[in-house]
């Protein structure tokens, strides 16, 4: 059964919200009896723990009272130990601890005697099941007190401490030796103490009679670990993590699985013992009986799950009953809203339009109206297609929609070419506006280098238009004559250099340049010039050229080729840029004058500084050119012989043979054979033993004047020597490199 609006409209105004109102009274009742069991969970564990904390706290007092006696007694006993028998500890570790015990007067069945090393190992003991047991495996807390012990060496004795053994309290008290390698450790049972565990044990089974929906309750006495109560109790692996937050004061509920596989919880709290040294206080566990509280909240949720089923089922009957009233509302609706969307494509069913009341002769109505329509909406479909030329016949005078579609297509055909042209023109701005930015930036990262700021734009502009080949021409001034040569020459992407010189009025470029205007060629002149690739010759079909023009004076031509027609705006783009490009070849050319009269100002001051001082040192040197030259004459005969004495001397031509060469260096190479003859600079290396290429890579630069050094590996006579060589070029007024003197000596490596 399809249900149709108006029932839905019924049920959602009355049956829906009373629905939802049940429903939240059901949850709400719900929740409220949950928060109410947590609050009486809460509750109980807050007697529980009052109770037992007060008990603990009473067992601890009780333990004081009792340990008050005892722990005098022990003290004594402890001295007479100490002095009577281990002032010196040697053997200490054989000694007869219950022969001992019996002779201080020590109640067997009370105390026990220990003997500690200082690896915490006890090595002595009345108590045999000990022997041997490392009290630092106890814990961190038991192995810093024992530690303690030794360090300081004073007797002590910490309140009564629960064995997990044996389930009893015991008091244990502490003395270190005199010499400090052993600690005295005495442990006493007392039955008093035993009465206060029994007592404590006791009432904690009345605690669980006490509470109904108490389940279990135990108590761990917390050291570095938990410390069970009760001999079968144990504290879950899995919960020890969480006692750093019980010892802050948190209550905390942790969940577990039982024997039998059930998921269940324990809550856990914290008496914290302050007056001992070793438990820290005890952990107080309690697992609830939740049988009671799961059958109450599981009553409840079957109220609200009837409840929610009778709601359903009332809202059914509802539908039921008032849906085919609906049904022939729903159908003439659907009609309407139908047509209210603009479908007029729809067929009212005949049923409806045999009816003979008023919806009936609304039907007939409608069916007539679509009929009429259905031309109208063919005529509106092809015209939003975009075809403007079919016809439109209107269906009477008073045909409104139908005038008001024809002038409608008439309006679209003149806006879509509006829109067009207005597209197009757009795009021709945008792309101009671009292309000025662009190179607005080049013109501005460049404004410091004629060359570099040409070849970039050059590069760019051929680029930017998608053309083959570009050209930058800049003017040059000489003997009043102006003629233009090419800076930057472009062509399918490589650079080129093109070194003629045009004239003013020569050419096409020497024309632009004269006249100042700009020149577009459709057809170019036979040879003007070919653009070469990689792939061919081709020649170009259109040329334009723009002059660059500052201050009414031409800086140069900018040349573009290209295979197809430049537009206009490409045309306007070029010429608007050939303002900019102007404008900053014009500051950059100054710029370049600036800089090179600065340079040529500072290099005349330079030199008329230097000719000023030296015509006042020329002054001062001539008074003493005799003596010095003298002086120089006596030093240099000195020289020459230190030199032929001390280091090898040789001359050459600058064609390499031998002008002069000292003795030094001639016994030298002729050590083994004093008949070698050695002419040139190749027989000198022979005899070396080393390659000529060593000095040929380096002659080319001393014929230049440039002084060389080298290290030369030389074997003459069996013997391996390691040569310094300098090679000075010696010049002639002229400048010119008449020979080259080597100056060489032996060193180390």
């Amino acid at each position: 059964m399809t249900i149709n609006k108006i029932t839905l409209k019924l049920v959602s105004i009355i049956v829906i919200p009373i629905f939802i109102v049940l429903i939240i009274l059901g949850l709400y009742n719900y929740r409220n009896t949950i928060t109410i069991i947590n609050q009486y969970n809460k509750s109980s564990y807050n007697d529980v723990y009052e109770e037992i904390k007060s008990f603990v706290e009473l067992q601890f007092v009780a333990l004081d009272i009792i340990e008050v006696p005892i722990q005098k007694e022990m003290e004594n006993y402890t001295q007479q130990i100490i002095d009577r028998y281990y002032e010196f500890t040697e053997g200490i570790e054989n000694v007869n601890l219950h022969k001992l015990r019996t002779d201080l007067g020590m109640n067997p069945e009370s105390y026990d005697l220990y003997i500690i090393d200082r690896q915490g190992i006890v090595v002595n003991t009345t108590y045999s099941e000990d022997l041997g047991i490392n009290f630092f495996n106890f814990g961190e807390i038991h192995r810093n007190f024992l530690l303690t012990i030794f360090a300081h060496g004073k007797f002590d004795s910490p309140k009564f401490f629960f064995e997990s053994k044996t389930k009893k309290y015991k008091k244990y008290s502490y003395q270190a030796t005199p010499d400090g390698n052993y600690i005295v450790e005495l442990g006493l049972y007392s039955n008093q103490a035993d009465m206060v565990f029994e007592y404590m044990v006791d009432h904690l089974s009345t605690i669980d009679q006490k509470k109904n929906n108490l389940s279990d309750l135990d108590l761990f006495f917390l050291v570095d670990k938990p410390i069970p109560l009760q001999a079968e109790s144990h504290f879950t692996k899995e919960h020890l993590k969480a006692i750093p937050e019980l010892i802050a004061g948190s209550v905390i509920t942790l969940p577990f699985v039982n024997d039998e596989g059930e998921k269940m919880e324990y809550t856990y709290l914290f008496v914290k013992n302050s007056t001992s040294k070793l438990i820290k206080g005890v952990v107080i566990r309690i697992l609830n009986d939740e049988t009671e509280h799961k059958k109450f909240v599981a009553t409840e949720r079957n109220k609200v799950f009837w409840g929610i089923i009778f709601c359903i089922l009332a809202v059914s009957v509802i539908v039921y009953l008032v849906n085919p009233i609906g049904n022939v509302i729903k159908e003439l609706a659907g009609i309407s809203r139908i047509l209210a969307t603009g479908n007029i494509e729809i067929n009212i069913s005949k049923l409806l339009q045999d009816r003979k009341d008023e919806l009936g002769e609304l039907a007939r109505s409608m069916s007539t109206l679509i009929s009429g329509l259905l031309k109208t909406a063919e005529f509106a479909r092809q015209t939003g297609k975009g075809n403007f030329d079919i016809k439109y016949n209107l269906l009477s005078e008073n045909d409104i929609l139908g005038t008001s579609l024809v002038r409608m297509q008439e309006h679209l055909s003149k806006a879509k070419d509006d829109e067009l042209m207005a597209q197009v023109e757009d795009m021709k701005n945008k792309y101009v506006a671009d292309g000025l930015a662009d190179f607005s930036d080049i013109l501005r990262n460049n404004n410091q280098d004629v060359k570099r700021l040409s070849e970039s734009l050059m590069r760019k502009l051929v680029d930017y238009l998608k053309i083959p080949m570009g050209a930058l021409f800049l003017t040059y001034d000489e003997n009043n004559e102006k003629y233009l040569m090419p800076q930057t020459t472009v062509a399918y992407d490589r650079v080129r250099n093109v070194k003629n010189k045009i004239k003013f009025g020569d050419e096409l470029i020497g024309r632009c340049a004269y006249e100042g205007k700009l020149i577009y060629l459709k057809e170019i002149p036979q040879n003007y010039f070919k653009i070469t690739s990689g792939l061919g010759d081709a020649k170009p079909t259109y040329l334009i050229l723009v002059p660059l023009i500052y201050n009414h004076e031409v800086l140069g031509v900018i040349e573009l080729a290209s295979f197809k027609d430049i537009e206009l705006y490409k045309r306007l783009l070029i010429e608007k840029l050939a303002e900019s490009v102007a404008s900053t070849l014009n500051a950059v050319q100054i710029n370049q004058k600036t800089f090179n009269l600065l340079e040529q100002f500072k290099k005349q001051q330079e030199e008329l500084r230097a000719q000023e001082t030296e015509m006042r040192q020329n002054v001062e040197e001539l008074q003493a050119t005799q003596e010095e030259a003298l002086r120089r004459e006596n030093e240099l005969l000195n020289y020459v012989k230190f030199i032929n004495a001390s280091i090898f001397k040789i001359e050459y031509s600058t064609k390499g043979d031998i002008l002069e060469m000292n003795d030094r260096y001639s016994i030298f190479l002729k050590q083994d054979d004093e008949r070698k003859v050695i002419k040139n600079h190749v027989d000198e290396y022979n005899v070396l033993s080393s390659s000529y290429n060593v000095i040929r890579d380096i002659w080319s630069e001393l014929l230049a004047g440039i002084p060389a050094n080298h290290k030369t590996k030389a074997l003459i006579a069996g013997n391996k020597y390691v040569l310094k060589e300098y090679f000075w070029p010696v010049k002639n007024s002229h400048g010119s490199v008449v020979k080259i003197i080597k100056l060489s000596y032996m060193c180390d490596s």
